[in-house]
């Protein structure tokens, strides 16, 4: 007990206070499949008494109608984000067609051989609405509507300007000590976000929970999974499947040497990837047989949100601002912690210790 009190007053700094993260603030994004009472994935829309997938600020869906999105406001706690991620719940969950259930874990329920079923999300017939949905027909032309419907939870995390002044006060940088706040929180965030890439194979070593998936995820693909019981299959001593070759992966993003450096390298790198043309995305076409458009564009990244990353920095849009703008205007806000399995043996996908672990 000596020993480890002593190491941590020689670690902190005497000058930092708790006082310093007032104002710190966590919000979460959780993904859910809706499941038919047979098992296999929803083919319902999504439940209308719930509002506008388009405009609803709490209950949304991501790539399909079947995959449900939860979002919490930002809280200054961990109870509050989790009582309102509970309360928003209990609110779907009474909305839901007789027999569906929510699915809880990350991997998917069953799902047909026929990918097509797997029913593109659906905004409405405004221009943004459609936008939407070609978006995530161009996803499912790229990758395959299947690999479209995993589910994870998002943590977003905030620190208070007071915190990041008190840090550049106390720099022996000169050129640190020179720059703005604003510049000064972005390189703070970047800092934070490689800590966490370095330190994310115990992330999904702790709070991995995809070490198993239904044989229907995997129809006409190759893998090396094992059989467990009759339908399903996994690794042994695997904790998230989610995270590896099965999950979310695209090979020309691998090419694109996004760093995490700092902001001004990042936004380059994704920009570049947004105006870039792929060869193999090129030969798919941009329309369909029928004339209907399939994909926005050729390039690596259709939009900026099709960057898979295990963290993002982020900052709110405001009207007319895409992400990287919003990021060059105003600076890094705060960061979006992805490689976060669903937790089964929550009813809301993520507990008080995850929430902990991962602010820790």
């Amino acid at each position: 007990m000596t020993h480890a009190s002593t190491m941590s007053s020689s670690v902190i700094p005497s000058w930092i206070d708790a006082s310093l993260c007032n104002g710190m603030l966590r919000g979460i994004e959780r993904e859910s499949l809706r499941m038919q009472s047979n098992g296999f994935l929803s083919q319902s829309s999504h439940p209308q008494a719930l509002g506008s997938a388009l405009t609803h600020p709490h209950i949304t869906t991501d790539y399909s109608e079947a995959l449900m999105e939860f979002i919490t406001t930002p809280k200054s706690s961990i109870a509050e984000a989790l009582n309102e991620l509970t309360d928003i719940h209990c609110v779907v969950h009474e909305q839901l067609e007789a027999g569906e259930k929510l699915w809880p874990l990350s991997m998917p329920c069953m799902l047909d051989d026929d990918e097509d079923n797997i029913q593109l999300a659906q905004y409405g017939s405004s221009n943004i609405g459609r936008f939407k949905t070609l978006y995530r027909r161009g996803l499912g032309v790229r990758y395959g509507r299947r690999m479209q419907t995993i589910s994870g939870v998002h943590y977003n995390l905030s620190f208070p300007d007071a915190l990041f002044a008190a840090l550049q006060q106390h720099e022996s940088n000169a050129q640190l000590k020179q720059l703005s706040l604003q510049d000064y929180r972005s390189h703070r965030y970047f800092g934070l976000i490689r800590n966490f890439i370095r330190l994310t194979p115990l992330v999904m070593y702790l709070l991995g929970a995809s070490p198993s998936v239904c044989r229907c995820f995997l129809t006409g693909r190759e893998h090396h999974l094992q059989p467990l019981d009759k339908g399903t299959l996994y690794l042994p001593e695997a904790t998230a499947l989610r995270m590896g070759r099965l999950g979310y992966q695209n090979s020309a993003q691998k090419q694109l040497g996004i760093h995490y450096n700092d902001l001004h390298g990042y936004l380059d790198g994704l920009q570049r990837a947004v105006h870039t043309p792929y060869p193999a995305f090129s030969a798919l076409g941009l329309d369909d047989e029928s004339g209907e458009p399939m994909q926005i564009n050729d390039h690596v990244l259709q939009i900026e949100n099709e960057y898979y990353s295990l963290v993002r920095p982020k900052q709110v849009p405001q009207a007319g601002e895409t992400p990287s703008q919003a990021l060059k205007n105003r600076g890094v806000g705060y960061v979006e912690l992805r490689a976060v399995d669903v937790n089964p043996y929550s009813a809301i996908g993520i507990d008080e210790h995850s929430a902990g672990f991962l602010e820790s």
